[in-house]
């Protein structure tokens, strides 16, 4: 991964905001279980509305959602702390870092009440802090303050001479816990200096709760075993499930909220072991040469790339299609997505109704992100381990 000059200071601002949630979590720092689920989607999940710098949440199974204003953020790909975190995003422009998160509290129904619960966290978060910073810098106390309305928790730390050029690293981190319907959040910032505190209460401010579902595609973090994170984004009305071995590998299945259009499946395939096969468009050639064997009419091969992801491709029409058999589809799309170094095994199924889903789907694939759970994993480890240098 290539880091811009503001991205060193960005990665300790980044390990140090997880440091203060904490390492161990319900969510990826569970997957360390002996017995991972083969599939796992969690409640939080985030959308994009279509205006700029908009953000939107969703909790899976709840009739509302909220919408927040978070301008020039984007998502980075690492590990979460907590199955309750909806997102963890940096600005690399003005080196802003945030989290979010929201979860059900007992006794909890108001801000003040979340505020209560989670006190003792932040303190144990500061603590944590002081600890990494060391004897390398100051870790100020947790303080309480008032802003637009709102009460924070919030405290300060600075390394004295940072990096090879020996700069002094300054950083705020504060926290908003605001209610709505049962539900406690947490917004939880990470800033580079007390001018960025205007920025953070602009985000505050555009909280807006919406008392309805969200029409949008959901950005859903499929987490497959304990080896990899998908982010894929799709309707939020498609079901999903997982098809469990024999025959072949373990896959992720899609289908339409009601009906029988289509049945998406989609197999990771773990690397090294499927490279002696080729790389994508060659093991694609190969299963165009099966399905012109049984008669079936296939175009060549086509290919999506965005920049980190290829989808190669090839549209078939079975020749065998049986009508009066509901479990077959006329139509299929076969192929490879190469997302870095994992490539997903696709396999559309779908009838004439079906195929703007399989174009969607398509698209989709190109844009997914991967996270190999492991690698990060022992990432976290080594930074956490390690000072601030």
């Amino acid at each position: 991964m290539r880091l811009t000059r503001t991205s060193i200071p960005a990665l300790i601002g980044a390990a140090v905001l997880q440091i203060a949630v904490g390492y161990v979590g319900s969510g990826e720092a569970a997957a360390a279980d002996a017995t991972p689920p083969p599939l796992a989607v969690y409640p939080p999940q985030v959308f994009s509305t279509g205006k700029p710098g908009q953000l939107g949440l969703y909790i899976e199974g709840e009739d509302w959602h909220v919408l927040v204003d978070m301008p020039g953020l984007e998502p980075v790909e690492e590990l979460f702390t907590s199955a309750s975190q909806f997102s963890l995003m940096h600005n690399d422009t003005s080196g802003i870092t945030a989290s979010i998160f929201a979860e059900r509290i007992d006794g909890a129904n108001s801000e003040e009440s979340c505020r209560r619960h989670y006190a003792r966290g932040v303190q144990e978060g500061r603590d944590r802090t002081a600890r990494f910073v060391g004897d390398k810098g100051t870790v100020g106390e947790v303080a309480e303050i008032a802003a637009h309305g709102k009460t924070l928790l919030m405290y300060d730390w600075s390394i004295s001479e940072f990096g090879p050029q020996k700069v002094k690293f300054w950083r705020r981190t504060m926290y908003w816990y605001p209610y709505y319907r049962g539900f406690c959040f947490d917004f939880h910032f990470s800033i580079p200096s007390a001018a960025a505190q205007d920025d953070v209460l602009k985000v505050f401010d555009s909280v807006t709760y919406v008392a309805h579902k969200p029409i949008e595609d959901i950005d859903r973090l499929f987490y497959f075993f304990d080896w990899l994170r998908i982010r894929l984004r799709v309707p939020i009305d498609w079901r999903y499930w997982y098809w469990p071995p024999p025959p072949g590998a373990g896959r992720i299945v899609f289908g339409p909220a009601s009906g029988s259009e289509f049945h998406f499946r989609v197999t990771p395939l773990k690397r090294p072991a499927t490279a002696q096969a080729g790389g994508p468009e060659e093991s694609l050639e190969e299963i165009r040469r099966v399905q012109a064997a049984r008669g079936d009419s296939i175009s060549p091969v086509k290919k999506l790339c965005t920049p980190n992801t290829c989808v190669y491709y090839s549209d078939v029409a079975d020749s065998k299609y049986d009508s009066a058999n509901p479990k077959n589809m006329p139509y299929g799309r076969m192929g490879f997505a190469q997302i870095g170094d994992v490539m997903l095994r696709i396999e559309f199924l779908y009838r004439e109704g079906g195929r703007d889903a399989a174009e969607r789907m398509t698209s989709a694939l190109s844009w997914a992100k991967i996270l190999d759970l492991a690698a990060a994993r022992k990432a976290v480890t080594q930074r956490g381990g390690k000072s601030p240098e």
